[in-house]
Formats: structure tokens, C-alpha cells, sequence
């Protein structure tokens, strides 16, 4: 019995001796005790750390922005360095750059941007124009090159500053395994200005992550009463009636369309029963989950689309390629 009091004595100690030192080494308050922290007091007016944050959140996202383009520029230079290194002809324009052809449509083009006229120039003038300008091209073949290389060789793996949002998956069948690693909730519609783009960059990280991600897909629009896009919207999940909103979606995301005729042929394109379907968007059966969609997206935070939340942090959905890699690779570490 002594024994065991010992024993159990023993264990307290470490334990509090731990607890001790972490609150030592500790990084200072927790972010809840942070926002319920007493800044200042005026006129026995409590400023708390949860106002001054409302205030301050986007001056802080733009600082976090900036340290990371900086911390990105540090990075291409050390890259360009070690290219350089192998390669020191791509760090300067080619001693026989003279003998780069320029063309008589670049030459015209060069001069007619500058306000200058071929038949008033001098033969020097012409001469020096033309010795510049294959400078000049030939520095951007060297820049080109050098572009390929760090666009091939360079994995991206630099954290991006993003905010965090919480958007739950809604209503919409889940695309990939529920265990995948990587949770991705598009939040987009087919009519944006920036949503084909957007389509584009889902459909490459789709190929390139495949089994890695599970995709949601929520329809969020800027103006809640655009009929053409909730027209859309209800059309999709009119399919998932049927079993089939992924075909359906990525079938009209290639070609959308502004009426109902077109989504009258995807449905038959991609094997829907169409009496049924048309019955479920002449009656507005959905038109109920497209509102919870655009509710929840203006909840979350998301003001505009299209806008992809990678495992809850908020990325431009027609971001670089580059951008998005990155950000689901640091997910996968």
C-alpha cells in the first residue's frame, strides 16, 4: 500500500511539475482568452481583444500576406541562384544575341507603339532599334527558359495565409472516399465571371489528387435573385434525384448555357429520365436546398465566387495552380 501511495505521489508530481512548466514556456493566452482579454478601459468602458480583432482582422491578413510574398520572392531567388549556378548562360543575354532574327511584323509593331516612323529614321537609329530589340528577345528566351525550369522543377510547399471558414457540406453528394485526407467545398455556379476559370483549376487538381480529396460542391452567386444561375442550380439537383449531380454538373460546366434547353440536354446527354426531371424543375423541388446554399456560403463568409475551402481555409477558386497544389500538399504533410 505504501508502495502504491508512493507511486501515485510520484505521478501527481511530474504531472503538476509539467503543467508548471508549460504555463512557463506557454506562448501566452489562448486565442479564446486573447478575444476576452481587457485591452483598455475607457471612462470604466471594457475595449476588449475580440473588438480590437474585428477591426484589425483585415490590416492582420494583409501582413500575413505580405510576409509570405516576401518569404516567396526569397525563395524563386535562392531557386534562380542554384539554376544559375548550372546553368550561367541563362543568367545573362548570349554573346552571339545579335544573331537573333527580328522580324518585320515585330519590328512595325515596336515602332508603331513608340510613335516613330521606319522612312524618318537614320540607318544608325535603325540599327541601334534593331541591336536592342534582339537584346531584348533574346533575354526573354533566356527568362522563358528559366521559367520552365522553375515551373518544372520547384514543388511548391510554403504555407499560404488564408482564413479560415466554416462551411458545412450541405445537401449535395460527396465526390471520393470519406476518408480522403483532403476536404475540398467548391463554392461556385456555372455563370460567374471567374467560375470557368475556376472549373479549369477543379478539374486539374481532380486529376492530379484523385483519390487524396473528397469534393462538396455548394452554388453560391453574388446576387441571390439571378434566375439564370438558380435555374442551373435546381437543374443539377434535380439530377441527383436521379444518382447523377456529378455527371450532370461537370457536363454543364463545360458549356452552361443560359436556358432551359440546354439543360434539357444535358439531362438527356447524361441518361436522365427527363419526364422526371422536368417535373422536379417545373415544380421547384429544390428551389428550398438552393436558398440553404446560398445562406450557408453568406454565412460562412464567402461574398463572391467561386471560392474553394481546403480542410476549412478559404482560397479564390481561379487561384494559380501553383497556389492550390501548394495548399493541399501542406494538408497532406
Amino acid at each position: 500500500m505504501t508502495n502504491l501511495r508512493s507511486l501515485i505521489l510520484a505521478c501527481s508530481t511530474v504531472f503538476l511539475l509539467g503543467l508548471s512548466i508549460g504555463w512557463l514556456i506557454g506562448k501566452g493566452p489562448s486565442e479564446k482568452a486573447e478575444l476576452n482579454m481587457t485591452y483598455a478601459l475607457f471612462r470604466g468602458q471594457a475595449i476588449k481583444g475580440k473588438d480590437v480583432a474585428v477591426r484589425i482582422k483585415n490590416d492582420l491578413q494583409q501582413i500575413e500576406k505580405n510576409k509570405y510574398q516576401l518569404k516567396k520572392s526569397a525563395v524563386e531567388e535562392l531557386v534562380r541562384e542554384k539554376v544559375f549556378a548550372e546553368k550561367p548562360e541563362l543568367a545573362k543575354a548570349p554573346a552571339d544575341f545579335l544573331k537573333t532574327e527580328i522580324t518585320p511584323e515585330e519590328l512595325a509593331r515596336f515602332l508603331k507603339e513608340r510613335g516613330l516612323v521606319e522612312s524618318k529614321l537614320s540607318k544608325k537609329e535603325r540599327e541601334n532599334i534593331l541591336n536592342n530589340m534582339k537584346l531584348q528577345k533574346s533575354k526573354a528566351t533566356n527568362a522563358s527558359d528559366l521559367e520552365k525550369i522553375m515551373t518544372g522543377d520547384l514543388k511548391w510547399l510554403l504555407p499560404i495565409p488564408l482564413p479560415k471558414t466554416v462551411l458545412s457540406t450541405g445537401s449535395t453528394p460527396r465526390l471520393g472516399s470519406l476518408f480522403a485526407p483532403v476536404k475540398l467545398v467548391v463554392a461556385s455556379n456555372y455563370h460567374c465571371p471567374f467560375c470557368p476559370q475556376a472549373e479549369t483549376r477543379l478539374q486539374e487538381i481532380r486529376k492530379q489528387f484523385g483519390d487524396k480529396l473528397k469534393i462538396y460542391y455548394r452554388f453560391s452567386m453574388r446576387e441571390p435573385d439571378n434566375s439564370i444561375v438558380r435555374s442551373a442550380a435546381e437543374a443539377t439537383m434535380c439530377a441527383d434525384d436521379q444518382g447523377k449531380f456529378w455527371e450532370y454538373r461537370d457536363s454543364l460546366a463545360k458549356e452552361p448555357g443560359t436556358d432551359v434547353a440546354r439543360y434539357a440536354e444535358v439531362a438527356k446527354g447524361v441518361g436522365l429520365n427527363i419526364e422526371k426531371w422536368q417535373k422536379c424543375l417545373t415544380e421547384r423541388k429544390h428551389k428550398a436546398d438552393v436558398e440553404n446554399d446560398i445562406r450557408d456560403t453568406v454565412a460562412a463568409g464567402i461574398e463572391t465566387a467561386p471560392m474553394f475551402v481546403i480542410n476549412g481555409k478559404a482560397i479564390a477558386g481561379q487561384s494559380s495552380l501553383s497556389d492550390l497544389e501548394a495548399v493541399i500538399e501542406n494538408e497532406l504533410q
